[in-house]
């Protein structure tokens, strides 16, 4: 699904990466980690092609990123979901508009989307909240929400850069055993988070990002 081969990444020509090499298969989930400041959030928008590496290949689904045009870059992301820690909401939209909002992007028809939505919305244990708004959810429901978002487009890659970031323990279990559902679907996710805990009884991989390169953790 996800290949880094010998990706070079610098800011300000301060090293991020040096040589990484990492693969992620098809329908896994894997967690990205790390300490403060070692290159989780850039990962992340190496693959999402926010930015360039300064050499090396990024393959996604056997396609080099890395080489992808700007024209080229709405039908790329099309096929993947993000989950910002942020959230990134609708404020004064409900939560059913929240999620409608991509039937616009990905031209489903009115009946489809609420269709959709009523899925998503059953999935995540939210499907009594489809007419309230994000001041009325809980830090944990409005995450769930941008998850909602995330999987409306049907992807084969969901990406979430510390979804749990500002969740309390118990909230950051039910995430990580919702992107563990997810993954159970034939999606595959890629968590970057620095907090391993809340995966506690959960199937996953590892992958420690440190000194500019990374390693998988053996099972």
């Amino acid at each position: 699904m996800i290949e880094f081969n010998n990706v070079n990444f610098a800011y300000k020509e301060e090293p991020v990466f040096s040589g990484l090499d990492m693969t992620v298969d098809a329908g896994s989930f894997v967690l990205v980690t790390g300490e403060s400041g070692v290159g989780k959030t850039t990962l992340i928008k190496l693959i999402t092609a926010e930015l360039k590496p300064d050499s090396g290949k990024i393959l996604v689904d056997g396609k080099d990123i890395t080489k992808l045009k700007d024209r080229d870059l709405p039908a790329y992301r099309r096929n993947m979901g993000v989950v910002f820690q942020d959230f990134r909401l609708l404020e004064e939209s409900t939560v059913y508009e929240n999620l409608d909002i991509v039937r616009q992007v990905i031209g489903l028809s009115r009946k489809e989307s609420e269709r959709k939505i009523t899925s998503i919305l059953t999935l995540l244990g939210m499907q009594d909240k489809f007419n309230n708004i994000p001041l009325e959810l809980s830090g944990g429901e409005r995450q769930r929400l941008c998850i909602g978002r995330a999987l409306m487009n049907n992807p084969r890659l969901l990406i979430a850069d510390e979804p749990t970031g500002n969740l309390d323990p118990a909230n950051s279990r039910e995430i990580m055993k919702i992107f563990s559902i997810i993954r159970s679907q034939g999606i595959t996710v890629l968590v970057a988070t620095h907090n391993v805990d809340a995966t506690e009884g959960l199937i996953y991989k590892e992958f420690v990002l440190s000194d500019h390169t990374g390693h998988y953790i053996e099972e």
